[in-house]
């Protein structure tokens, strides 16, 4: 028998990834509005995360924000956790090599999450630590989700598919023929698709012989040269061989 979740504990973790998420300071009315929580519901969960260091709380615009004991909590985790260390060293050595953007991101439901990034150039970008985006427009969604069916796929993205540029793909059946290419190179594109005149390259990185991360290279469009693509691509198949033999 499935146990059920504890409803206030629920409700306290759902107001730290709604701002974790949205990456902005919000207002009572906000927070009960997006989360559908009875203001007098709350006000008490609101006050004792902020007296815990888990929430801030600004008396000038009434807003709440995410409070310093997450960092604390964060940077507990990572160094208990060599492999995020390790994904993380490596993402910064590749940002540096290439003077581009890069991220990890892993596979959450039908949406990726982004849990690292290193930037070189300063490119406007949406995917941030923390940020959910679909995986049917992102390199590394693409990736991460290479080796489903079209069973699979259609069960995973049900409905329809958002255009988030004019260059996103929505029809299903291109898409998995995408993925197939994937599966035989390694290599996952996202041309504009989630931003425009931004073009993003990416690999899988399993672990135990499982889809577990995704790495990504971002840079912007005009820079995308063939020269470009190939640097690119060299060291991302050099870094997805190196983090396999060392975590898988």
């Amino acid at each position: 028998m499935e146990k059920e979740l504890h409803k206030s504990t629920g409700r306290v973790l759902e107001v730290l990834l709604l701002l974790g998420k949205e990456q902005k300071a919000m207002t009572l009315t906000e927070i009960s509005k997006l989360l559908s929580i009875p203001k007098s519901t709350l006000v008490p969960i609101l006050y004792t995360m902020c007296e815990l260091g888990f929430l801030d709380f600004n008396n000038e615009t009434n807003k709440y924000s995410v409070g310093l004991m997450n960092y604390v909590i964060g940077k507990t985790y990572l160094s208990e956790n060599d492999t995020l260390t390790l994904l993380d060293t490596e993402l910064k050595s590749m940002a540096a090599k290439l003077n581009e953007t890069c991220q990890i991101g892993i596979l959450r439901g039908n949406q990726v999450l982004y849990i690292g990034k290193a930037e070189a150039n300063k490119i406007r970008l949406v995917s941030d630590i923390g940020k959910l985006l679909p995986v049917y427009c992102t390199a590394i969604g693409k990736c991460l989700v290479c080796e489903f069916s079209l069973p699979e796929l259609e069960d995973l993205l049900p409905g329809k598919l958002a255009k988030l540029t004019p260059n996103t793909i929505t029809d299903l059946n291109v898409l998995y023929d995408q993925l197939l290419e994937t599966r035989h190179t390694s290599i996952a594109y996202d041309f504009e698709e989630t931003l425009e005149d931004v073009s993003c390259v990416a690999v899988a990185i399993k672990q135990h012989g499982k889809m577990a991360y995704s790495i990504s290279v971002s840079t912007p469009s005009f820079r995308f040269t063939a020269a470009k693509k190939k640097e690119i691509i060299d060291l991302l198949l050099e870094e997805k061989g190196k983090l396999e033999f060392l975590i898988g």
